[in-house]
């Protein structure tokens, strides 16, 4: 890796391409206080995403060519469909080297992609998690700064080796097998027994309850899986979905709702409340935030949480952490009625310090920062991010940022990384500590 000074410098060139986001620069102290703060990355798509288009997470970027014509086609369907900015779009947020230098850790999802789109048309899917484990665990044996961390002590100790953190995680309970077209308590059993070995063998710290697509546990808060027998249900959690829940605490791991409707984050908030464990939102936001001038609803609307998802996980204990694409933070139209895709960094900040005011309307009391984290999406699909950072190389950029807001130290490691570690221990020991409440 690079020397500080060497990096100090390079992240002090970034900041004179935008004199006006900084009133300071980086200095060796705050590249300090972000190490020991240790951005913990909630939902970081970069390694996932690169090894099901084929790529190489130690390559600076990720182009697939014509000689991987399924990557390279989704790539250009990604880039006609989605929203794009300016910014880093869609992709290439993150490499290795740029998580060495800007990351403390990351939590990796495994994710059944196509499954997420065409069901079970696509074929078996707990496959596909055990070949994104292994890729993981591949990574971190590659990766001579980053260990493969299983539980909290583990990530500590990384920590304070000074080593980066890798979390295995799944996203969308989808991946633990095909739900059934007309029911079936063996298939049920399959997927508990894949949720066991989720984390007995593969030490996942969470599983998101939804993705993109309808199952027979819950309700995605933005469904678009019309193969699936269950796309159009309503409601949230399933009778089934229930012990899926219950069984997941019963485990240990950490429930995230990131992706679930509103129904759905309350019916299992209503579970994780009585069972005294707290519930994670890895990557989301506050819809009541995003919506700005002539706001428009649409498909990024709804995937963020609403007032009562929010009050909700905040009842458990739980924290949330603020997605760092565009397309989830400003749903505006200007004048010119075009889209708004670019936003600069505070934008982000706001949403933090807008929702840390909306918990606190709540009339918790306790102090709100207490349930944010610290969760970016990274090459996930993103539209942009914040026009002063080029990804996880330029975090210490946002810690700067922060510092320059007034942000005491403490919450800057609180929101990075403790916040985090605290939930998660939470889910281990089946107790909360600090529990909030009303």
């Amino acid at each position: 890796m690079v020397s500080d000074a060497a990096y100090i410098d390079e992240l002090n060139c970034q900041i004179r391409r935008h004199p006006t986001s900084f009133a300071g620069k980086m200095t060796q102290g705050l590249l300090d206080l972000h190490r020991e703060a240790y951005p913990i990355d909630t939902h970081f798509d970069s390694i996932s995403g690169r090894f099901q288009l084929g790529g190489d997470f130690e390559a600076e970027t990720y182009e697939p060519g014509l000689s991987k014509p399924l990557p390279w086609l989704v790539v250009r369907l990604f880039r006609c469909l989605l929203p794009h900015g300016q910014n880093k779009p869609l992709f290439n947020h993150a490499n290795r080297e740029g998580f060495n230098l800007g990351m403390g850790g990351a939590v990796s999802c495994g994710h059944a992609n196509l499954q997420n789109i065409l069901g079970r048309w696509a074929g078996e899917s707990w496959s596909v998690i055990e070949a994104e484990h292994e890729n993981l665990k591949r990574e971190a044996a590659e990766n001579e700064n980053a260990r493969l961390c299983s539980t909290v002590s583990e990530t500590r100790a990384a920590a304070e080796a000074g080593a980066r953190s890798l979390i295995f995680a799944v996203e969308g309970a989808h991946c633990l097998g095909a739900s059934p077209w007309f029911g079936s308590e063996t298939s049920r059993k399959d997927r508990l027994a894949n949720l066991a070995d989720l984390k007995r063998n593969k030490g996942a710290a969470y599983i998101t309850l939804d993705h993109y697509c309808g199952t027979d546990i819950s309700r995605a808060g933005v469904p678009l899986n019309p193969l699936s027998p269950w796309g159009w249900r309503r409601g949230g959690l399933t009778e089934f979905g229930e012990r899926v829940v219950e069984r997941a605490i019963d485990l240990g791991l950490v429930i995230d709702l990131a992706h679930s409707n509103t129904r759905s984050v309350l019916d299992t908030c209503r579970i994780a409340k009585r069972r005294g464990v707290p519930v994670l939102a890895s990557h989301a936001g506050s819809r009541r935030i995003m919506t700005g001038l002539r706001s428009v609803k649409n498909t990024y609307t709804r995937r963020m949480l609403s007032d009562a998802a929010i009050k909700a996980i905040v009842e458990t204990g739980g924290c949330i952490g603020v997605v760092i694409g565009t397309q989830f933070l400003v749903s505006a139209r200007f004048n010119n009625f075009r889209k708004m895709t670019d936003m600069p960094l505070s934008t982000y900040l706001d949403h933090y310090e807008k929702l840390a005011n909306l918990i606190g309307f709540f009339g918790f009391d306790v102090d709100p920062w207490n349930h944010l984290c610290f969760g970016t999406d990274f090459d996930g699909g993103l539209a942009s991010i914040p026009w002063e950072i080029r990804g996880a190389r330029d975090l210490p950029l946002v810690t700067l940022a922060m510092r320059e807001r007034g942000w005491p130290d403490e919450r800057i490691k609180r929101v990075y990384s403790e916040n985090f570690l605290r939930v998660w221990s939470a889910a281990e020991t089946g107790a909360v500590a600090g529990k909030s409440g009303p």
